[in-house]
């Protein structure tokens, strides 16, 4: 309940390490797996 509220006020950073193009969907997961990845992998799409 704690985290759900500081995310609420805005008080949660995450750290983004790598953004990826949605095309690269295959290439973020096996960065994750690899541990290459310290924080958030990001998936991008166009609008």
């Amino acid at each position: 309940r704690e985290l759900t509220s500081l995310a609420a006020e805005g008080k949660l950073k995450p750290r983004i390490s790598h953004r990826f193009p949605l095309e690269q969907a295959a290439d973020a997961l096996r960065a994750v797996i690899n541990r290459e990845v310290i924080g958030k992998a990001v998936l991008l799409s166009e609008p």
